[in-house]
């Protein structure tokens, strides 16, 4: 059966979603992965056909219309700690859980609260496997993710410093991003939930005090280590001129939102976090990991918030990097903590146990392969895309959040999913030989050779 994997964020997800992918391979079956054409396929160019839709927007329309063509709805969110944070989610999924076939999730402390939020005949639906994305921070997968041009330009020692303050300050302003969430059918019972609401405005003011301690780190960092570069990386989602504005003229700090954070992550002499999912990668790829928490919120007790050695001054920061070791018994009682929210965090690999659960769920009947797009579907394709190119241009809040969107997902290209597929199997040989095709813009096909 034809497995279809629609994506959001390219740089957040792609890596994992093509190693799943080969693993679903391994099991015979084809993969569609991609940006919106991935549902057009499934709802329009492809409808009443079946599928194993890996379902993220909780949307129970969708779903059940999977579930009337004889496919499966196999639900596999990034969300890890929201859930343990959030009620307001767990009641979100609990709702459209009649529409899921299965449901994959970060760890077994996620597994339980939503296994009791749920239906009698859906608890044991609900499995404990770990997400993909983490399973390429396993230690196989080091070379994998260097990046011999960042080496030449930084060297290996540079001082790497995330940040993860969305909420405050998000590319499309707090208020307009809100906004535009609260008007998706899916998700507009949480974020119009008053409760949910207050919370998120205390997260952007705590978080906005936050990002300044962060910038004036940044800058006694980069004074104590002269010879050092410092490397700021934003989230994708946060707008760089925050910290261009604050840290220009600086000669060693480097602003670098753009790619993936795993290739900086690789090679970092240091990485610097306050409450960010990459300080846990950072630690799980064995980096030594400082966490930078000046003001204790209401964030002190996530999973992010405890990865790496405590510094509540600058000072302590600077110490801890001067030190430059993290003691791997700390890195790995650290990890053990964690296990129950991240269940990749201790060796085991999610894509396996996905790839394995789907393939007993789908059986070997026959699937569909779809071909790739004629020339009307593909020029309209094109004509959406490029028409956000032009509109990306305008000035003010369209412009902004056209922006956003090209930003989420750039143009791929069929040789840069080729490249990213042999490295993988250079690195686990014990993973399938595949072939991809281009469908069309940003849309692709893995499928097992022969």
């Amino acid at each position: 059966m034809l497995c279809a994997i629609p994506m959001e964020i390219a740089n957040r997800e792609l890596d994992g979603v093509i190693y799943l992918a080969m693993h679903l391979a391994g099991h015979g079956l084809p993969t569609l992965f991609g940006e919106r054409m991935v549902n057009e396929y499934v709802f329009r160019l492809g409808r009443g056909k079946p599928v194993v839709y890996f379902d993220k927007d909780q949307n129970a329309d969708a779903n059940r219309a999977v579930l009337e063509s004889g496919g499966y709805v196999v639900n596999l969110n990034a969300e890890g700690q929201n859930l343990d944070m959030f009620p307001q989610l767990i009641e979100l999924f609990a709702r459209v859980s009649p529409t899921f076939s299965a449901m994959f999730v970060r760890g077994e402390a996620q597994r339980v609260r939503l296994a009791e939020a749920f239906p009698g005949d859906r608890k044991e639906r609900v499995v404990a496997t770990g997400h993909p994305s983490f399973d390429i921070l396993d230690a196989r997968f080091n070379s994998y993710h260097e990046n011999a041009d960042i080496v030449a330009l930084h060297g290996r020692d540079y001082i790497q410093i995330n940040t993860q303050f969305v909420t405050f300050n998000h590319k499309m302003g707090f208020d307009a991003y809100m906004k535009m969430v609260s008007g998706l059918k899916e998700w507009r019972d949480v974020y119009t939930n008053a409760e949910f609401l207050a919370f998120k405005q205390r997260q952007r003011d705590f978080e906005g005090e936050i990002a300044e301690r962060f910038i004036g780190m940044a800058e006694a960092v980069a004074m104590a280590f002269p010879d050092r570069h410092v490397i700021v990386r934003p989230h994708p989602m946060e707008d760089r001129a925050f910290y261009d504005t604050r840290l220009s003229g600086k000669s060693n700090i480097f602003v670098k939102p753009d790619g993936p954070v795993r290739p900086w992550l690789a090679t970092a002499g240091a990485v610097v976090h306050h409450s960010c999912t990459t300080g846990v990668e950072a630690l799980l790829m064995g980096r030594t990991v400082i966490r930078f928490d000046p003001v204790r919120g209401e964030d002190g007790e996530n999973m992010q918030a405890r990865a790496g050695l405590r510094a509540g001054t600058v000072e302590q920061v600077i110490e801890a990097i001067r030190n430059g070791v993290m003691l791997e018994d700390v890195r790995m009682e650290q990890l053990e903590s964690m296990r129950s929210h991240t269940a990749n965090c201790c060796g085991q690999l999610a894509s396996p146990r996905i790839a394995e659960y789907v393939a007993e769920l789908a059986g070997i009947g026959e699937t569909w392969i779809p071909e790739p797009l004629g020339m009307v579907e593909s020029a309209k394709c094109w004509r959406k895309y490029l028409s956000k190119v032009l509109r990306a241009r305008q000035p003010g809040r369209v412009g902004r959040k056209v922006r956003y969107a090209l930003e989420k997902f750039p143009r791929l290209s069929l040789a840069e999913i080729r490249r990213l597929v042999d490295r993988f199997a250079e690195v686990d040989p014990d993973l399938p030989f595949c072939k991809v095709r281009e469908l069309g813009l940003n849309t692709f096909l893995l499928t097992p050779k022969g």
